[in-house]
């Protein structure tokens, strides 16, 4: 029933001159029955179902298609893991005799002596047989931590970057007063109390730096800087973890203490968030190095 009209506009419960136009406003249309309303949810449902599935495949095309884009447009990146191995300790030479007592030493006949562990004194380092982006040349933004505990550094030898932050920290219970003998003004001359941090950064590449305390004669550590980042020590069991390596060919080496361990030579292709393994690396029985013309001297 059609009520009347209130200054041209249909009051309450009536409608429209004319009727209701149907989807093409040709004529008036019909009231939907109670199927059809329902028709009409399960259709809105559907269409919210195939507008949340299309959202998905984008989702999954993106995460798949997203190597390749980036691939496209910058550096793609992948991980290079392999492992160090120890020498056989038959086979090592024996350590020679730097002073003799007036009595011929002897060996221990209750406890063997513990075989020297080279590893804590090498880094992997990969060198680019390609030209580098500028960004992939750049430091890391994150500062390096080389922790002090007790009387001793975490690891003997700590590798760090050119031009990166270096943050010393004291992880122990006592204060210590470090120094660089080789950089007097490297670090500050008051104590570096507990939980204290130190900051300081090297500029030159492939020249150890001693870390010292006057005060404990035992305490050292050694900083070495790589020009690129893409560096790791090993891990007590032998194997070494680089991330974030750009893609393209590398050759690896170690360094050892304070030169290149002589070692054959060993080249990869590292490919796009892939995993390229090296074969493992015999530590030699009898090191030798080839220390780096700028490494040798004073800074």
């Amino acid at each position: 029933m059609v009520t009347k009209k209130n200054g041209g506009r249909a009051t309450a419960g009536s409608e429209p001159e004319g009727g209701r136009r149907g989807a093409s406003g040709a004529g008036p249309a019909a009231e939907p029955a109670g199927g059809d309303v329902r028709t009409s949810s399960a259709r809105r449902n559907c269409g919210a179902v195939e507008r949340g599935f299309a959202a998905i495949v984008a989702a999954v095309l993106a995460f798949a298609l997203g190597p390749v884009a980036s691939a496209q447009a910058g550096t793609a990146f992948g991980k290079v893991t392999g492992s160090v191995r120890r020498p056989d300790p038959a086979k090592r030479p024996e350590t020679p005799v730097r002073n003799r007592g007036f009595v011929q030493r002897i060996r221990n006949q209750m406890i063997p002596p513990r075989p020297y562990d080279p590893l804590p004194y090498v880094v992997v380092v990969l060198e680019p047989q390609n030209a580098l982006d500028a960004e992939d040349e750049a430091p890391p933004k994150t500062a390096a931590r080389y922790e002090l505990i007790g009387e001793s550094f975490r690891t003997p030898l700590f590798p760090v970057v050119v031009k990166a932050t270096l943050e010393i920290r004291n992880l122990g219970t006592e204060p210590h007063r470090l120094t660089a003998p080789s950089l007097p003004d490297f670090l500050p001359p008051d104590p570096i109390n507990p939980k204290g941090v130190r900051s300081a950064t090297l500029v030159r590449p492939y020249r150890p730096v001693e870390i010292r305390d006057p005060d404990s004669p035992h305490l050292k550590g050694t900083l070495v800087a790589f020009p690129l980042r893409y560096i790791a020590q090993v891990e007590p069991d032998g194997d070494f973890v680089i991330e974030d390596v750009p893609a393209g060919r590398w050759k690896v080496r170690l360094w050892y203490r304070n030169g290149w361990l002589k070692v054959p030579p060993v080249t990869i292709d590292v490919s796009n968030r892939r995993t390229t393994s090296v074969k493992a690396i015999n530590f030699p029985a009898n090191p030798q190095v080839d220390v780096p013309a700028s490494g040798k001297g004073e800074e």
